[in-house]
């Protein structure tokens, strides 16, 4: 299955978005804010993963605040399914917990740096 994340929410970004499926997360390769009106790299998920649910875990970022968030489970892993999910002023989503928000910041630390090479 692939996913990606679309955001739709006027003033304001998203940081760290996720999929979350079993407590663990899966983030997008090389995308580290979606702007609105912007979808993130497409997520490959596992066949194995077939009828698990699965969330999402975003930051909603706007000016110097930034809001963990997590949408209820959205959606069933389906094997060869491609699917959007859009962020929007009318998401459902509530306040993620601190074991949620520490899995994605070691996420972060374990995933490699992207760095531009440049030629001389």
């Amino acid at each position: 299955m692939l996913v990606a994340i679309r955001s739709r929410i006027e003033g304001a970004n998203l940081e760290r978005v996720c999929l979350i499926i079993g407590g663990v997360p899966y983030a997008p390769s090389g995308t580290a804010v979606i702007q609105p009106g912007e979808t993130s790299s497409m997520i490959e998920l596992s066949p194995a993963m077939g009828g698990i649910k699965g969330a999402v875990y975003f930051e909603l970022c706007a000016g110097n605040h930034n809001v963990p968030l997590v949408t209820d489970e959205l959606f069933d892993i389906a094997p060869g399914a491609v699917l959007v999910i859009t962020i929007g002023d009318y998401t459902r989503a509530h306040n993620a917990s601190m074991e949620l928000e520490g899995a994605v910041a070691r996420l972060e630390l374990t995933r490699p740096l992207e760095r531009a090479e440049t030629t001389a």
